[in-house]
């Protein structure tokens, strides 16, 4: 019994571990089919992200992959295919993405480009408007450089500017800067100012040279004036100097002495006409400066008178007579031998001195003819004194007209240097050119400016013609690989 019990018990033993594990069994079937449904519905929704995922990336072999997956899906599946395909389409797509990417910046550069061609061409039209104002300023100026030239030349019309000069001066006004300088044009105006004031200093050195031969001929005029002033009575001319020197020694050692005509005077019935011609010829025979004086005075360098008088001839008695001053110490009687001693011929025969009223005369072998002087000057006090006060006069009225002609040419000199002067400062004054300078300037900063930009909108072009290229090129390659 106990045996049987026991093999019961055992026997219900084994049924409640057989019910135990049915249960477990079925807990696990339970808990398999929840986790297989799980496991579905996961695999439902990886698939339609993955249909979701292959339709953004273009993956065309995924709806094979996944038909062939769900009809093995009960089997043990080999992912190793389409892996590698989804492997394969990945690196396609990063290849892709690295490309789409440089295509977005080689379109992003070409934006770039344009902007930067736009901005730059905007630019180039506002440096060439620029450019253009600057220009018409610079011809603005350019005429109004012409105008103050033309005024100067109306304020200094002294200067010797002809129409030909202006003609030029407007072509080359027209060319400024061009073909030349604004100093060229200036040296045309330079030239012919120089010119001007050579010619002025030529006749200043021309009125020097003149006022130097005035001023020496004025001093001698004075020394003349002086000299007439100083001395008693007139001197008959071309007396040496050592004959000067020689009365002034006899004077100095007491000798009595004259010359003649100092101590003769004119008869008063002796008519003017012959008066002007026994001066005449008592000049030009040398006997009227010669000495009259008592024997024993030393000769040297002079002439003396030696009487020999004729008491029953014709002489030049009968014309002159003695006429002496208390100071000088010679007797009256010497005077009137002298006089008695020198014949009146008509044929002149006589080997001493003689003379005849015609003007003809003869000293011994020298036989000679005068003309009448223009004026009695030597014989007779009053004709000396009237000589001395007209040479005087005469003298006076030269240095006065010696003068006022100094005065002329200095006048003249002072004109013509003030001419020179204006002509150094009309120079001075002649229109400059800052201002053409300043446009011009302007107008080639403007032109070198549009000229860079020019290039670098060149360079620009060039440089967005070839990265064009490259982009058409890069969108070719990315169509055939987005279209495949």
């Amino acid at each position: 019994m106990e045996e049987i019990d026991a093999d019961m018990t055992r026997k219900q033993n084994q049924v409640s571990e057989k019910k135990r594990l049915e249960l477990r069994t079925e807990d696990n079937i339970s808990t398999l089919e929840a986790e297989i449904t799980d496991v579905e519905e996961t695999m439902d929704d990886e698939l339609e992200d993955l249909q979701l995922a292959a339709e953004e990336a273009s993956f065309m072999q995924h709806d094979i992959n996944e038909q062939d997956f769900k009809r093995h899906q009960m089997e043990k599946f080999d992912f190793t295919v389409w892996r590698q395909e989804a492997e394969a389409h990945y690196q396609l797509l990063d290849t892709i993405t690295d490309e789409v990417r440089t295509y977005e910046q080689l379109q992003q550069q070409l934006v770039d480009f344009q902007k930067k061609l736009a901005d730059s061409s905007l630019q180039l039209d506002t440096i060439r408007q620029e450019e253009k104002d600057w220009r018409n300023v610079f011809e603005e100026d350019k005429q109004e450089k012409l105008s103050e030239i033309y005024q100067w030349v109306e304020t200094n019309a002294f200067l010797p500017i002809d129409e030909e000069i202006l003609q030029k001066t407007a072509r080359e006004i027209d060319q400024l800067y061009g073909e030349n300088t604004y100093e060229d044009i200036r040296q045309l105006f330079v030239k012919k100012s120089t010119s001007y004031q050579m010619n002025k200093n030529e006749v200043i050195a021309t009125h020097k040279g003149n006022l130097s031969f005035v001023q020496e001929e004025l001093k001698h005029k004075k020394a003349e004036l002086t000299s007439w002033q100083t001395k008693r009575d007139p001197e008959p001319p071309y007396q040496k100097e050592a004959t000067k020197h020689a009365r002034m020694q006899l004077k100095e050692k007491g000798y009595a002495f004259a010359p003649f005509y100092e101590v003769v005077e004119f008869q008063d019935h002796v008519p003017e006409a012959l008066r002007k011609q026994l001066e005449a010829i008592l000049l030009d025979a040398n006997i009227l400066d010669s000495l009259m004086a008592e024997n024993g005075i030393p000769l040297a360098n002079d002439r003396i008178i030696t009487p020999q008088p004729q008491m029953m001839a014709h002489t030049l008695a009968d014309y002159l007579k003695p006429d002496i001053d208390p100071e000088q110490s010679l007797p009256e009687q010497l005077v009137d031998d002298v006089l008695r001693s020198i014949l009146v011929e008509e044929e002149l025969q006589t080997e001493s001195f003689s003379f005849n009223e015609d003007g003809k005369y003869r000293i011994g072998l020298v036989e000679g003819h005068t003309s009448s002087v223009d004026a009695v000057r030597y014989i007779g006090k009053n004709a000396r004194k009237r000589y001395r006060e007209e040479m005087i006069a005469q003298l006076q009225e030269d240095i006065e007209g010696l003068q006022h002609q100094i005065n002329e040419v200095n006048k003249k000199i002072r004109d013509l240097e003030a001419s020179v002067l204006a002509a150094q400062e009309a120079m001075k004054q002649f229109p400059d050119d800052a201002d053409l300078q300043v446009s011009y300037t302007k107008m080639k900063e403007k032109q070198f400016e549009g000229k860079q930009l020019q290039k670098e909108l060149e360079r620009i072009d060039a440089e967005m013609q070839a990265t064009n290229q490259v982009y058409q090129e890069k969108k070719r390659l990315l169509d055939e690989k987005t279209i495949t």
